[in-house]
């Protein structure tokens, strides 16, 4: 019994014809032990001398974890895809009655015209009357109302200008946009022109449906958001009146 309980010295181990006994506390760790693949033990030896013992399961968890959180946390210091390069993240949505930005004027946008693109800013159009229309090439009711709008400017003397905007970055491209701003009979003879690939404008004023109309006025403040209902030639013309200042 006395050597029972100090790990079995004296004691046979082994199977069948197989027998080693056991003279030490030493001859423990020499004995025979059935490989576990799963949890494996792993030692690693200490300055003192000791060993420590730990599972390869448990250290390969532990990994899974450490690498885990370190690929999570990056993530969360990261923007929201492509909206930090387009300049989303310092995009302050304007609402009606609010004054758009300073830097409203100076962002550059891409210009599809004439088979081309180019750089423009909205610099030029600053104290005057103009609508946003955002469009795309899949929306019939925007590509229609085209020659429409341009009606209603011929009738005030172009004295109001229509910006179109295309923020479809998905299903529009160069080829598919330059078809529908190349047909003159949208245009009533004359070429159009749209600000393509754009994030930021869509930023400032957000929305889901099209076609969107963002009415500013000569005081460079947000007078409607509207859809193509509210497009007529009237409310043009009270536009471009309030921008004389007259308010009848």
């Amino acid at each position: 019994m006395r050597y029972f309980f100090r790990g079995g010295r004296g004691m046979a181990v082994g199977q069948s014809d197989k027998v080693t006994k056991l003279q030490s506390d030493r001859d423990l760790l020499r004995r025979p032990i059935k490989q576990n693949n799963s949890n494996r033990l792993l030692r690693f030896a200490r300055k003192d001398g000791r060993e420590v013992r730990h599972s390869a399961y448990s250290l390969w968890h532990k990994a899974l974890l450490i690498i885990f959180c370190v690929l999570f946390s990056g993530l969360l210091a990261l923007p929201a895809f492509g909206q930090e390069a387009n300049g989303l993240n310092n995009v302050i949505p304007v609402r009606v009655g609010d004054k758009v930005p300073p830097e409203f004027w100076t962002k550059e946008h891409v210009v599809y015209k004439n088979g081309d693109t180019l750089r423009m800013t909205l610099e030029h159009l600053r104290g005057k009357p103009f609508i946003l229309d955002f469009w795309a090439t899949w929306c019939g009711t925007c590509i229609q109302n085209f020659k429409k709008i341009h009606d209603f400017r011929k009738a005030v003397h172009n004295q109001i200008d229509v910006v179109l905007v295309n923020s479809d970055l998905k299903n529009d491209d160069l080829k598919k946009i330059g078809k529908v701003i190349s047909d003159s009979s949208h245009f009533v003879g004359d070429i159009g022109q749209s600000i393509v690939f754009d994030t930021y404008l869509k930023g400032m004023f957000p929305h889901q449906a099209i076609p969107r109309y963002i009415w500013i006025d000569h005081t460079d403040r947000v007078r409607a958001i509207t859809g193509f209902d509210f497009v007529t030639l009237d409310q043009i013309q009270k536009m471009v009146r309030r921008s004389k200042g007259i308010y009848w």
